[in-house]
């Protein structure tokens, strides 16, 4: 097919859950592929990613735990297609435009916010892949009409009533083209005895210190994301929810300890937690569908 038809996802070209939890991934593929919800839904066109837990370490990554695979709804298959290298969308229809209610568009945002520069992508998914990176839940759009389908899960959902997530990038820790080294959790091995110590007394010294402004080290997740999202919004008038989320994640980054981190960033999930922090940030701020907006 000619290369003209081939779509680009560049996010100014659109138009109009289970899933991977919270933690650091190794993204070692990405394919546009048909896929049917594992034989429970029709089918669609959809991003699927490849990606392999563990623990970012700088640019180098240490592995642990199985791979997974995660898909992002793209489109209807009549109107794109993946082409012959699995790689790219091409338009097979009347449409020639992608839409911004995927959530193929949805991860692709928060890969730019988080910083994947989008001069280094057009149509060609590959481009993302071997990434390190920080994956974060997020709330799922509501799409009228389709109260169960705004997230496509690997696996069947639980019986009960949960608010449905999209995973997304929500910081890079290495693009594609950075160097750095991958190992398994094998490889990870014991400090020796005058490393441990050395670890030790730093530790014991870090305990000893008073703590400060920017190190909140096992502080309470609520009151964490008050003093970091005061950081991010700086006074500032209105904010988008999700650069809010990466701008914090950031300031976050070895100020506090991961577990803190990790819980401080599951209360962007809930509207509910997230508002009741935003009224003790500044002069206050409250949520207006998927922007912060302060008080008056």
């Amino acid at each position: 097919m000619a290369a003209d038809n081939f779509v680009s996802f560049k996010l100014g070209a659109f138009t109009g859950g289970a899933g991977l939890t919270e933690g650091d991934y190794l993204l070692t593929d990405h394919t546009i592929a048909i896929w049917d919800y594992e034989g429970k839904g029709a089918q669609t066109i959809a991003l699927r990613i490849a990606a392999q837990p563990g623990k970012a370490q700088g640019k180098n990554f240490v592995a642990s735990g199985e791979p997974q695979v995660q898909y992002y709804s793209i489109g209807d298959p009549t109107s794109f297609s993946p082409d012959a290298t699995g790689h790219r969308i091409v338009a097979v229809g009347t449409r020639s435009t992608l839409g911004k209610s995927s959530n193929f568009y949805i991860y692709l945002e928060n890969l730019v916010n988080a910083g994947f520069p989008e001069d280094r992508y057009d149509n060609d998914v590959s481009a993302f892949n071997n990434m390190v990176v920080h994956i974060t839940p997020i709330p799922a759009p509501k799409r009228e009409g389709l109260p169960s389908s705004n997230v496509m899960q690997t696996s069947a959902a639980p019986k009960e009533q949960r608010e449905k997530t999209i995973s997304v990038v929500s910081f890079i820790h290495r693009l594609p083209w950075e160097s750095g080294s991958n190992s398994a959790t094998a490889a990870a091995k014991a400090p020796a005895p005058a490393a441990a110590a050395t670890k030790a007394k730093a530790a014991a010294a870090t305990a000893a210190a008073p703590a400060t402004a920017t190190s909140v080290a096992s502080a309470d997740p609520a009151q964490a994301l008050t003093e970091f999202l005061s950081q991010v919004i700086n006074g500032a008038d209105s904010m988008q929810r999700t650069l809010a989320r990466v701008g914090v994640f950031r300031a976050m980054n070895g100020k506090v300890d991961n577990a803190t981190r990790d819980a401080t960033m599951q209360l962007f999930n809930s509207d509910n937690d997230l508002s009741a922090v935003l009224a003790g940030v500044g002069d206050g701020y409250y949520m207006e569908g998927t922007e912060i907006r302060k008080i008056g």
